[in-house]
């Protein structure tokens, strides 16, 4: 998800952006390096890490009471295949994103089947119809645990992304919504770092999702427990 608009004039461009592109091609030269096997076992753990996380428990334990949000990963993105196919067997629902031609985000019911997005080429897609729209879309599925994708987080919670902001704009309408999902980065444990670069646009998650632990930050959103 690259829809960075490079400006003219280098001289344009904050130190902040500077860094953010430079890290930008160090992780992702780290993601292609991963061997197939090792994405494979990156999927599995993911799901048994999400699997202890109380909100996620709650779900499992009784379905009805909401759903989850997700992506389809790709492009060396750590594996959400194993979550994806977990949720569909035990009945939990799952949304996935569609990017509209103004770049903010609709939603779907995941299938099996998913295809190349039609506003963004390449970003794998849900076939089915459109369910909600935006924040307030995703809250209205009565969404418990938003995973959202990431080249890299800090311990403060600031996740960087490909450069697209379709997340950046989603997490800062969620961010006062009553009732909102738990926002959770999801990266490889070697792509949690002290700190990151933040622009102004840039908002912070509420728990990291790694293959080894689940990080809750400081400050942030606790577990409310369903009632």
């Amino acid at each position: 998800m690259t829809d960075e608009k490079m400006p003219v004039d280098s001289d344009d461009v904050s130190p902040e952006l500077a860094r953010k592109r430079e890290l930008r091609r160090e992780f992702g030269a780290a993601r292609k390096a991963r061997s197939d096997a090792e994405r494979g076992k990156v999927s599995v753990q993911l799901l048994e890490q999400l699997q202890q996380l109380p909100e996620f428990a709650e779900i499992m334990a009784f379905p009805a009471i909401g759903s989850i949000g997700a992506y389809v990963s790709y492009a060396g993105e750590p594996g959400t295949a194993d979550i994806r196919t977990f949720t569909a067997a035990n009945g939990i629902r799952l949304a996935l994103p569609i990017i509209r031609p103004d770049f903010a985000l609709d939603w779907a019911w995941d299938s099996a089947d998913v295809a190349p997005g039609r506003n963004y080429a390449g970003v794998p897609e849900p076939t089915g119809g459109v369910v909600a729209h935006g924040a307030d879309g995703i809250v209205s599925l009565h969404c418990r645990v938003l995973l959202v994708p990431a080249l890299a987080v800090d311990t403060r919670g600031y996740r960087m992304g490909k450069g697209g902001g379709f997340y950046d704009r989603l997490l800062v309408g969620l961010e006062h919504l009553e009732a909102r999902p738990l926002m959770v980065a999801v990266v490889h444990d070697d792509e949690v770092v002290d700190e990151l670069p933040v622009e102004v646009h840039d908002h912070p998650v509420d728990a990291v999702l790694t293959p080894s632990r689940i990080i809750r930050i400081p400050g942030r959103r606790a577990h409310i427990p369903f009632t």
